[in-house]
């Protein structure tokens, strides 16, 4: 993987650093230099200038804003042309430094290359460090979110099942209560069922016995009846002797005619008497039938 930080304008920065380098140390070497204080004031500033470059360029490349972080990377090329100028002018403790020098310019440009090397190469490793926080970050976020979506969907589904729960529960004791009317409903109606049977049997029994009652008082006006019969042809047949002899006596005394008509008189008689006995027979059976 490419370095992203390795770039055109990086590279320019280093020819250009060697430039600041070899004009620093023309500066601080005119008019017989400068004291060995001034020099550690002026590293110890330089080098402050260095450590807040690199803080701003470490913390642009962790939020990956490369092109902030490249431009800090720039702005410590730069300074460092200055910084190592003024940390070898310090370490020659007064012996003159040719800025010319071919050699001179040579191992500046193999040291900041392998400076730019070292840097570029701890910016990307800050950047990949960056990027895997930002999707761990993500990934927690999605995670959280989710987790607040799942922990939603739980407490909806809990909702929803208590309400089936409910209406569950609502729709047994409806059952329930349904079922118990119903029991309830048959029972009064075997009660009833069964009044009703038992009514049924008592007025079968009055009838019976009413109707048994009936055919004795039939019976007995019928045998009632042929007793009165009975009696009454017993005293026509004890009668029919002595109406016999009167008729005879009567025919002897008046004559053939008397006599024949003292006959009819008395057919006439006992068919009249007849008649009246049957037409009260007749009456006491209508009597015993209507009762």
């Amino acid at each position: 993987m490419a370095n992203p930080f390795l770039i055109a304008d990086v590279d320019s920065a280093c020819r250009q650093a060697r430039v600041y380098y070899v004009d620093t140390l023309v500066q601080m070497q005119r008019n017989g230099g400068r004291s060995e204080s001034f020099f550690n004031a002026e590293l110890e500033r330089r080098l402050n200038n260095l450590d807040q470059a690199r803080e701003a360029a470490h913390e642009a490349a962790y939020w990956a804003d490369l092109s902030t972080a490249i431009a800090q990377l720039v702005s410590i090329v730069l300074e460092w042309g200055i910084y190592k100028a003024i940390q070898d002018l310090l370490q020659a403790r007064g012996v003159y430094i040719d800025p010319h020098d071919p050699a001179l310019s040579l191992a500046f440009d193999r040291t900041i290359q392998g400076k730019l090397i070292s840097w570029a190469t701890e910016l990307q490793n800050t950047w990949s460090e960056g990027e895997r926080q930002r999707n761990a970050d993500q990934m927690s976020v999605y995670m959280q979110r989710n987790g607040r979506l799942y922990t939603q969907i739980i407490q909806e589904q809990g909702k929803a099942l208590h309400n089936v729960q409910q209406c569950n529960q609502q729709l047994a004791d409806s059952t329930i209560r349904a079922i118990d009317q119903a029991q309830q409903s048959v029972q009064w109606m075997m009660g009833e069922s069964k009044q009703i049977l038992q009514n049924a049997g008592q007025n079968v029994n009055w009838l019976g016995e009413r109707i048994v009652a009936m055919q004795a008082e039939v019976q007995k006006s019928m045998q009632e009846g042929l007793k009165a019969q009975k009696e009454v042809t017993k005293s026509i047949e004890q009668n029919l002797p002595r109406e016999k002899e009167k008729s005879q006596f009567w025919g002897q005394v008046k004559g053939c005619g008397v006599g024949c008509l003292s006959r009819g008189c008395l057919g006439l008689l006992i068919l009249l008497f007849g008649g009246g006995v049957f037409y009260g027979v007749y009456l006491l059976m209508q009597h015993v039938v209507l009762h």
